[in-house]
């Protein structure tokens, strides 16, 4: 699903994300560039089912070679706790103690 119906108004002030610039919805990804401009995407606009073991680059940040580049994680404790699914929040306290082993 490329975007999605929303049955009830959207917030004009709501954050879009992603490639097809919608507001946040169903499981989403963030690029682990940390300059990347869009910075989380939409499982389905990105042709993903599951999470991805390991790190993730959005395909514009891999074609700019950013995926090579970027050592430094950083850290979105807050925005990913807001979207991080019940299976995720070990990963969300990990990232907060700050045992990154990046």
């Amino acid at each position: 699903m490329r975007g999605a119906d929303f049955d009830m108004p959207v917030d004009p002030n709501e954050p879009t994300y992603c490639e097809c610039k919608q507001i946040s919805y169903g499981e989403m990804i963030a690029c682990d560039n940390v300059n990347c401009p869009v910075e989380w995407f939409h499982f389905s606009c990105v042709n993903l089912t599951s999470k991805p073991k390991g790190k993730w680059y959005c395909k514009r940040c891999v074609a700019a070679g950013q995926n090579k580049l970027n050592k430094k994680k950083k850290h979105r404790v807050g925005i990913i706790e807001k979207y991080a699914s019940a299976s995720d929040k070990s990963e969300v306290e990990h990232i907060r103690s700050g045992s990154d082993s990046d």
